[in-house]
Formats: C-alpha cells, sequence, structure tokens
C-alpha cells in the first residue's frame, strides 16, 4: 500500500496530538487506579497469571486485562521483566496548558468506564447495562459531538472530502446514504459544509441499527437543513440491506464500518448500492500497526462488537480499530477499485479516510 498524507485539513495539528497525548495519560492514570484498587502491587509486581487472580477476572475479560498492562507499558507505568510486570515512576499528565480544545466528553467517558471497569470485568455489571443505561447513555451523545473536538475532527475530515468529490464530479445534486448516523454529529457535519459551499445535496438516507436513532437525528437536522431532503431508517452491518441496487452516489460512515462482523463482506454489499463510478467513503480512528494500542480501547473494548483482533508483530492484544494497511486489503478483498487509504498528519497514526469505486 502506498502512504498518501492529507496535508491541507489542518484538523490533526500540533496541538490536537499534543491533547490526544494527554487524554491517553489521563486513560494512563485511570487504569492504573483500577487495577490498584482491584489489588494489584505494582512496587511488588506481578504476573499476568497474578492479575487475572488478584482482580478476579472472568475468563471472558482475560484480554481486558492484558491489554491494560500493555498499555500501562505503552504509556510508562508499568514495566515487563521476564514474565513480571512492575511499576515504574508514574507519569503527569497536564492537558489544557493554554490550548482551547474542548475534551471533557472523552475523560467524562473514561471515568465512568474507569468507576464500573472493575465490577464488568469480575461479572458483578453488565457492560451493555452500564454504558448505555440511564447514566452512561447521555456521555456517549456529548462523545459523539461536534462539539467535542478531539472526536469531531473524523467528523469534520469526512465532511470536508466529501464536499470536495461532490463538487468536481456531480453536476446535479448527489444520492447519498449514511452508515451508523447514530446522534448525527456526521451528517451535520457534512450539510454544514455543503451549505458553506453552496453544494446542494439530493435525497440523503440517514441509516442506523436503531431507526429511532436515525429518525431523530433526521428530525433534528430536517429544520436546520430544509433544502435536503432527508430519510431515515434501519441499516444493519450484519443482516441483509434494503433493495438499494446502484441507488446511491456517495455512501459515507464515520466510524462505524468496523463494527461489522465480516468487514469484507458488509463492503461487497456497500459496492452493490452505489450507482455506476459512485464512492465509498469511510473515516475511521486508525492505529499504526498491531502493536500501537490507542486509549479509546479503554472504553470502546467493553462493547460486544469490539472483538479481539490479531495481534500482528506484537503480544500485546488489540480491540476493534485497524490499520490502514487492513483497510486497504479489505477494500482490495471486497472488489473496490481506485482505492485511496489517507491517513492523518502528524507524528502518529489516530485516522484515516478509505476510499474506493
Amino acid at each position: 500500500m502506498v502512504r498518501e498524507m492529507q496535508v491541507s485539513s489542518g484538523l490533526f495539528d500540533r496541538v490536537y496530538h499534543a491533547v490526544y497525548d494527554d487524554v491517553s495519560g489521563y486513560t494512563a492514570e485511570a487504569i492504573a487506579t483500577c487495577l490498584q484498587n482491584g489489588g494489584l502491587d505494582f512496587q511488588q509486581g506481578f504476573t499476568l497469571e497474578e492479575a487475572w487472580s488478584g482482580l478476579r477476572c472472568l475468563p471472558d475479560f482475560q484480554l481486558h486485562v492484558e491489554w491494560a498492562l500493555f498499555f500501562l507499558r505503552q504509556q510508562g507505568y508499568l514495566v515487563q521483566r521476564g514474565g513480571c510486570w512492575l511499576g515504574a515512576q508514574r507519569k503527569r499528565y497536564a492537558f489544557g496548558d493554554g490550548r482551547n480544545v474542548q475534551i471533557q466528553p472523552s475523560l467524562n467517558l473514561i471515568d465512568y468506564v474507569a468507576a464500573h471497569w472493575l465490577d464488568v470485568i469480575q461479572g458483578r455489571s453488565n457492560s451493555l447495562h452500564v454504558l448505555f443505561g440511564p447514566e452512561g447513555a447521555p456521555l456517549w451523545e456529548h462523545y459523539f459531538s461536534n462539539s467535542h473536538d478531539l472526536y469531531a475532527v473524523h467528523n469534520q475530515w469526512a465532511a470536508e472530502c466529501l464536499a470536495d468529490r461532490m463538487k468536481a464530479d456531480q453536476a446535479q445534486a448527489p444520492e447519498v446514504l449514511e452508515l451508523g448516523t447514530g446522534y448525527g454529529s456526521a451528517s451535520m457535519a457534512l450539510l454544514a459544509e455543503c451549505m458553506l459551499r453552496a453544494q446542494p445535496v439530493g435525497r440523503c438516507v440517514l441509516t442506523d441499527i436503531s431507526a429511532a436513532l436515525a429518525n431523530r437525528a433526521r428530525k433534528r437536522l430536517a429544520a436546520s437543513y430544509p433544502a435536503a431532503r432527508l430519510d431515515a431508517g434501519k441499516l444493519d452491518l450484519n443482516a441483509d440491506y434494503p433493495d438499494w441496487a446502484e441507488a446511491f452516489d456517495y455512501i459515507f460512515a464515520v466510524n462505524v464500518a468496523h463494527c461489522a462482523q465480516d468487514i469484507v463482506a458488509a463492503l461487497n454489499r456497500l459496492r452493490s448500492c452505489l450507482k455506476p463510478g459512485g464512492t465509498l467513503l469511510l473515516s475511521e480512528c486508525m492505529r499504526q500497526d498491531h502493536t500501537r494500542l490507542l486509549h479509546q480501547e479503554f472504553i470502546f473494548s467493553l462493547l460486544p462488537n469490539f472483538a479481539p483482533i490479531r495481534r500482528g508483530d506484537s503480544d500485546a492484544p488489540c480491540f476493534g480499530f485497524w490499520s490502514g494497511a487492513d483497510w486497504h486489503a479489505f477494500m482490495e478483498s471486497a472488489g473496490y477499485r481506485s482505492i485511496q487509504v489517507i491517513e492523518n498528519e502528524g507524528r502518529q497514526i489516530l485516522g484515516g479516510l478509505i476510499i474506493g469505486s
């Protein structure tokens, strides 16, 4: 795969990378506190088996504990000597040092997961009930909001790239399908970008595994963007799709496609929904390779559709987020041509656009 760098967006700038590092440090501090509250002694050290036993971890969550140890090693909180894990000097995080960046939704969700993590891995709480219950559900809406700067860059990058392509490719208003609309932040970013450019949008179908959630987003957006013909419906990446053969000029999704149980099969089904010459555009959180762990895994690994993925060159387990090379291989296997995988600018890979027709 030829790596193509996105150098013009300015979204993943020096401040963004610094703040991402700060939140990774904050996550490491939360994890270290969880493990110590669970009885692990960082000074004395422990083996992986002793960590599982000491934390009273269920077998289904042993990889989550292992991931936590490797993440703490990556962040400098633990060292590994033979089969023993030992505490290193605790690092300090000082986020927000003169930076006008909104990261509180990340911190709130990290704090919430940390408060329940031991109960989940010990089987005293169900992860779905915790994450989507009365306390957890509002945190997700704030997390996936365009006012959350740590997440909104993925929406904005997709919106700018898709609006560029609409302007270049279409003489008339294009038909667009969005996957995994959720609370509507990605579709809001796209419609706002198109309005800013006076780019007309024809039919725009917002879909989600929850038809109610997609319809709620449609109602909220319709008032602000009356010129766009918005529809809403249910679409499950892992099930049969509606009869949309060659129906759309563009299909786009932000941090959705990795949730498919069989990514290649889902991408292949989506390809059949594109008109001749149509384009699929995905915006995804992305890792450099399988040796690099992302702090988001602490949160998302508790979801059932974030199964462990292959480990690559490392013994560290990882969950849900793929590399650019992985996505290129998925797109090729699904029959796409003119494939582009564009990784963010800056010193570490945190996101990417996957484009194919």
